[in-house]
């Protein structure tokens, strides 16, 4: 299980400092070694690994736990919003494990029985290339450009703290 879990945990624990008091460690430590266990079980891996990353990830929650508790002291009021890009940061694979292509896989059982109903709605068609001139296509990215620009992110005020 790489860092993914730890900084999952850290901003856990930040988050919980900011507004809980000491003892709600005590289950947090319990649910995240359940959590890293299950991960690690569904992994594959066993030994020393998984015992590793139990001990990493409760320390990762502590140290956000004491992170959160020093920024709520200070009053920093825009903490989450400093924390919260660090989720971005993640990449999607993460958490070392992730889909495995190459194998056959069954297809879900709603869309099967959806099929059984209505065969001619899962009927193979051929796929459509949609052609876009260069001149559109300039349009598009400058319409794209323009919202993108138009569009200021908030802050959720309901997640700080006053």
């Amino acid at each position: 299980m790489p860092l993914g879990m730890l900084c999952v945990a850290g901003i856990a624990g930040a988050a919980l400092g900011l507004r809980r008091p000491v003892l709600i460690l005590v289950p947090a430590t319990a649910i995240t070694i359940l959590a890293v266990f299950g991960l690690e079980l569904y992994a594959g891996t066993s030994g020393w690994d998984t015992w590793r990353w139990i001990a990493l990830s409760g320390a990762a929650l502590q140290v956000g736990y004491i992170a959160g508790t020093l920024l709520a002291a200070i009053r920093l009021r825009r903490t989450l919003t400093v924390l919260l890009p660090c989720l971005a940061l993640i990449p999607p694979d993460a958490f070392g494990f992730s889909m495995h292509l190459g194998d056959i896989e069954l297809e879900p059982v709603g869309l099967a029985l959806f099929c059984q109903k209505k065969p001619l709605r899962c009927a193979q068609t051929k796929p459509e290339v949609a052609q876009i001139m260069n001149e559109r296509w300039r349009q598009l990215a400058a319409v794209n450009a323009s919202v993108n620009r138009s569009i200021a992110p908030l802050p959720d005020l309901s997640l700080i703290r006053p």
